[in-house]
């Protein structure tokens, strides 16, 4: 296929650059960069029918990706202590808010930390793995759960937030079009995904990595130009943007030396925890990281 054949499934540009060919989980998927919105994009999507496959039980699906099989209460764990590494951005995000709407539950690890920590009294999720959704039941029997988002038309929120969930997206201007009309007038829509300006990809270039970052369930990879582009589309304005670094130093060097995920622990035990938090603090300045977030209100 050549350049000239693809178009931007978002902005429609025709001025497309093919940036790699094959990705970790398949090999006929290639990843193209638009020069005009500036979204990252596979070729080809998957079909339906594997997509439908692939979320009936998410983490099943996920496991070549992590080093040995793990529970979705170890899952939710460690989604949890990420939510409290970074304790004070979350605390004033969700801050006196009444109801919140969550897309993309996963395992639960942003609702332990809001019944935990912000003591929310209404949090709604969906979420599509069947899987998921019957853990999170157990989980939280005081909250209300849906494999769709719609099923909670009635409700107006103050914030509805998705984490890991806009680059799962097929036709994120819909997608956020829709949510439109779960939002209270002053509300807010959160959003957190894959940045492009990944370290390991934007400033270590480690090949392995950048063959491993791109999955097949990730069809957009985005940036602040792109996050602006959707915002005026779907009919919001950028509050703010936001950034977090999930892996460190330690992880960092495991693949710069390995070229493999695998595990880090000797690396974590050389350096202290406030040179591992230096080094991620620096990453966040510079903007270099591998989380991005966005913050949408009404235009």
């Amino acid at each position: 296929m050549s350049e000239k054949d693809v178009c931007c499934p978002l902005c429609k540009g025709a001025n497309c650059d093919l940036i790699l060919q094959g990705i970790s989980d398949s090999s006929s998927t290639n990843v193209w960069h638009c020069q005009s919105c500036s979204v990252q994009f596979l070729d080809p999507f998957m079909t339906l029918e594997d997509e439908t496959s692939y979320y009936e039980n998410y983490y099943k699906s996920q496991l070549t990706r992590h080093n040995s099989s793990k529970s979705l209460s170890d899952i939710q764990s460690e989604s949890l202590g990420y939510y409290q590494e970074y304790l004070s951005e979350y605390i004033e995000l969700f801050f006196s808010v009444d109801e919140v709407l969550e897309i993309g539950c996963g395992s639960g690890g942003l609702i332990k930390f809001l019944k935990d920590t912000i003591f929310c009294q209404k949090v709604f999720g969906c979420e599509r793995s069947e899987t998921n959704l019957k853990f999170l039941r157990s989980q939280f029997p005081e909250y209300q759960f849906a494999r769709e988002f719609s099923a909670f038309t009635k409700n107006k929120f103050s914030i509805v937030v998705g984490i890991a969930v806009l680059e799962h997206i097929r036709e994120p201007i819909q997608f956020l079009k829709s949510i439109k009309h779960f939002l209270k007038t002053d509300g807010r829509i959160v959003l957190e995904m894959p940045n492009q300006r990944d370290p390991l990809v934007s400033i270590y270039e480690v090949p392995e990595y950048v063959e491993f970052n791109y999955q097949k369930q990730h069809y957009y990879t985005y940036s602040e130009t792109t996050l602006g582009f959707l915002a005026t589309q779907a009919g919001f304005k950028i509050d703010d943007f936001y950034y977090h670094q999930q892996y460190g130093l330690d992880n960092h060097i495991s693949w710069l030396q390995n070229g493999c995920p695998g595990d880090y622990s000797a690396f974590s035990a050389i350096f202290s925890e406030s040179t591992l938090r230096s080094y991620k603090k620096d990453l966040i300045a510079s903007r270099n990281t591998d989380v991005i977030g966005v913050v949408l209100k009404n235009a």
